[in-house]
């Protein structure tokens, strides 16, 4: 049974029993933070994949809404507050030893959700007086990375809106569209001077910590599509070569023929399988002892 934290934020528990050598290989905590105004319904499937690899894990679910991109930044703490509370109590400043944190952000708004909470964090983690040096003990963690960093050109964005309607629907829906769009750059980025997001989430995920406590090393696994008419493949691909030249780790699943966040519907054997793979991986790293930046 679910415990839900205010609106965007869910809590599932993992089973109590097995907490020997399955407790001790399984994640702390799940991060799954989901595509695009994406119903529970269809995120539980992920929740109930992670469940089958890691029964004691708790997993936290992140939803995500059109509205909370434009939203102030005191209105996207407040919605992240929950999920920010969690993590302070159960991974940076756990009483106990934690086996770590596996984090799981589907399409362009996940990311971006991961993108804000990060920042959040850390400005929470250096204003806590228990925190010295604007350094933590490294936590292990790896990432899960599923159909982003997409584009921002203009015709990947119209065909995010209009993925699911009808050849009419979508001609009516062009010009207004349009117009939202270009409305969108005069105002939200030229007028407000805001960045657009995402470049910006092109940039964060190419940094070497993605989260406060990383260090810098953490697995990383990549899948996306060569059929995505969201999130164009040749922006994964752009974004994977500047980790390659950072020396920033990564494993990378490239689908054929599958759409936008459809690959673990269709081959969920190699989904979970590479899923299960980017554990390992942080768990063959030995336990970090050094000093993690904020």
């Amino acid at each position: 049974m679910a415990a839900k934290a205010q609106s965007i934020v869910h809590v599932f528990p993992g089973v109590e029993q097995g907490v020997g050598e399955q407790s001790a290989q399984s994640p702390s905590l799940i991060l799954l933070l989901g595509w695009m105004d994406a119903p529970l319904s269809l995120l539980m499937k992920y929740v109930e994949g992670h469940h089958s690899l890691y029964p004691t894990s708790t997993v936290v679910v992140v939803e995500s809404y059109t509205s909370f991109m434009w939203s102030s930044t005191a209105h996207k703490e407040a919605k992240l507050l929950p999920v920010i509370n969690i993590l302070l109590e159960q991974i940076y400043k756990a009483d106990r030893p934690t086996v770590g944190l596996l984090v799981h952000a589907i399409s362009n708004a996940g990311a971006i959700h991961l993108m804000t909470l990060a920042g959040f964090l850390r400005d929470r983690l250096r204003k806590d007086p228990s925190v010295l040096r604007e350094s933590i003990p490294a936590i292990r963690m790896a990432f899960i990375i599923d159909s982003t960093p997409g584009t921002n050109d203009y015709e990947s964005i119209i065909t995010t809106f209009t993925l699911t309607m009808g050849p009419v629907a979508k001609l009516a829906a062009r010009l207004p569209l349009t117009l939202g769009y270009l409305a969108y750059y005069m105002v939200y980025n030229t007028l407000l001077g805001n960045s657009p997001l995402l470049p910006r989430l092109h940039s964060y995920l190419g940094q070497e910590q993605l989260l406060p406590g990383s260090n810098g090393k953490e697995p990383r696994l990549y899948i996306y599509s060569d059929t995505d008419a969201m999130v164009p493949f040749a922006s994964v691909e752009r974004h994977l070569s500047v980790l390659s030249a950072k020396n920033i780790p990564f494993t990378a699943e490239k689908y054929l023929g599958t759409q936008h966040v459809s690959h673990a519907r269709k081959d969920p054997k190699r989904y979970w399988g590479a899923v299960a793979e980017v554990w390992r991986k942080a768990l063959d790293q030995s336990k970090p002892t050094i000093k993690a930046k904020l």
